[in-house]
C-alpha cells in the first residue's frame, strides 16, 4: 500500500505539481524557497457601507496561525480607505489584547454575522445569505511553509493567488446536499452541491488522484503478475487469489487513502491554531466554515496524501494476518447467529445524525 502509495504522489507530481509552486522565504528565515503547508484562505462579501460597496471584506472566524505561548503569530489586515484596499501581513507576538482581537477575527457574534473592517459596519447573517446566492468571494490572506525547526508563516502573493485560481477541474461532483440543515449548513450559504464544497485545486488534485487509483490497479496486476501470482481472472468478491484479486485489495485500501484527503483537502477544512489541518468532518455534519486552510496534498505535512496512505498501512498493520470471514446484514429481530459470529451494533440515533446523507460526501 505505501510502495503504490508513493507511485501515485510520483505520479501526481508530474501532472499537477505546478499548482503547488514553492513559497520564496524572505531573508529573516533564511532566503530561499520552501514547500507550502498550507494556503490559508478568507471568504469575502461586498462592504454593506454604501461607501464601500465595491470592496471585498473578509468574514473570517480567526486571524490566529499558531496559539503557543509566547510565539503567537496572526494575521493583520492592514486596511487603506483612501484606496479602498486590503492588504493582509503576518505579525508576531503582540499584547494580549492583539492576541484576542486576532482570535475572534472579523466576527460579531454566532452564526454569520461579522463586522465590517473597512468601515465598522455590522455584516449581517442576511447580508451574507443575499451575497451567497451569486457566490462568496474568497482572499487569500497567508501561507504556511515548511521550516527546519517550526512552520514559516508568510504574507500572501499575488503569484500564488494566480496559480490557485488557475486550476480547472475536468469533473465535479454535481450531487446535492442534503436538505437537513440540522447537520448540512453550507447549502444556507450558496453550496448547495458537495462539488461546491471544495476550490477548483482540491478538486484537480482529487480528480487526479482517483484516476490514479484506476491506473495503479492496473500496475499492481502487472507487478503480481510478473513476482509469479496467478494468472487467473477471478476477482476479489468471487473469492479470487491472483494477481486480479490482489490488485483489487491494494486498490480498495488506496480508495479509503483517497477518501482521507477528501476529509483533509475541501473547504470546509480549517487551520488550527494548534498549527495543523481540522479536517472538513471535525463532528458528524456539514457545517459552514468562514475560514479555511488548503493543504499541500503533495507535500510531507498535515493534511497530505502519503498520510492518509499512512493512516490505511497502520490500520491494516493492525489486523490480525490469518483472520478472514464475511460481512452479513440481519434484521436484529429475527436473525439467527451462527457460531463464532462477531456482532457489531450501532446505537439507535434515529434521524439525528444523517449517516447516509454524510456518506454521500464520499460517494
Amino acid at each position: 500500500v505505501k510502495y503504490y502509495g508513493e507511485w501515485m504522489r510520483e505520479k501526481a507530481r508530474q501532472r499537477i505539481g505546478h499548482l503547488y509552486p514553492q513559497v520564496d522565504l524572505p531573508k529573516e528565515y533564511g532566503g530561499g524557497k520552501a514547500t507550502v503547508v498550507a494556503w490559508i484562505w478568507a471568504r469575502t462579501v461586498p462592504s454593506p457601507d454604501p461607501a464601500f460597496s465595491n470592496v471585498h471584506v473578509p468574514i473570517a472566524s480567526s486571524f490566529l496561525l499558531s496559539s503557543k505561548s509566547g510565539k503567537e503569530v496572526w494575521i493583520e489586515p492592514i486596511v487603506d480607505k483612501q484606496a479602498k484596499a486590503i492588504t493582509y501581513r503576518i505579525r508576531r507576538g503582540g499584547s494580549k489584547a492583539e492576541i484576542l482581537a486576532a482570535k475572534e477575527g472579523t466576527k460579531a457574534g454566532r452564526g454569520a454575522n461579522f463586522r465590517c473592517i473597512m468601515s465598522g459596519t455590522a455584516i449581517t447573517m442576511d447580508h451574507v445569505r443575499r451575497t451567497a446566492k451569486t457566490g462568496l468571494g474568497q482572499q487569500l490572506i497567508a501561507i504556511v511553509a515548511e521550516g527546519k525547526s517550526a512552520r514559516n508563516y508568510l504574507a500572501p502573493t499575488q503569484e500564488h493567488y494566480r496559480i490557485a485560481k488557475s486550476a480547472q477541474p475536468s469533473w465535479r461532483p454535481d450531487l446535492t446536499i442534503s436538505p437537513d440543515r440540522r447537520a448540512f449548513t453550507p447549502p444556507d450559504y450558496g453550496m448547495d452541491t458537495f462539488g461546491d464544497l471544495f476550490t477548483d485545486r482540491q478538486l484537480v488534485a482529487l480528480n487526479t488522484f482517483s484516476e490514479l487509483v484506476q491506473e495503479a490497479r492496473e500496475q499492481i496486476e502487472g507487478d503480481g503478475l510478473a513476482a509469479g501470482l496467478s494468472p487467473d481472472s477471478i476477482p476479489l468478491k468471487d473469492g479470487g487469489q491472483g494477481a486480479k484479486a490482489y490488485a483489487e485489495a491494494v486498490s480498495v485500501y488506496l480508495s479509503f487513502a483517497v477518501d482521507r484527503l477528501a476529509d483533509a483537502g475541501s473547504s470546509i477544512a480549517t487551520w488550527s491554531s494548534s498549527e495543523f489541518i481540522r479536517f472538513t468532518f471535525a463532528r458528524q455534519a456539514l457545517q459552514m466554515t468562514w475560514d479555511f486552510a488548503e493543504c499541500n496534498v503533495l507535500s510531507d505535512s498535515t493534511g497530505n496524501f502519503m498520510g492518509a496512505v499512512d493512516w490505511v498501512w497502520k490500520a491494516l498493520t493492525g489486523l490480525s494476518p490469518n483472520a478472514s470471514g464475511n460481512e452479513i446484514q440481519h434484521d436484529a429481530q429475527n436473525v439467527i447467529f451462527p457460531g463464532g459470529a462477531i456482532i457489531s451494533t450501532d446505537p439507535p440515533y434515529y434521524d439525528n445524525i444523517g449517516y447516509a446523507d454524510l456518506s454521500d460526501y464520499f460517494y
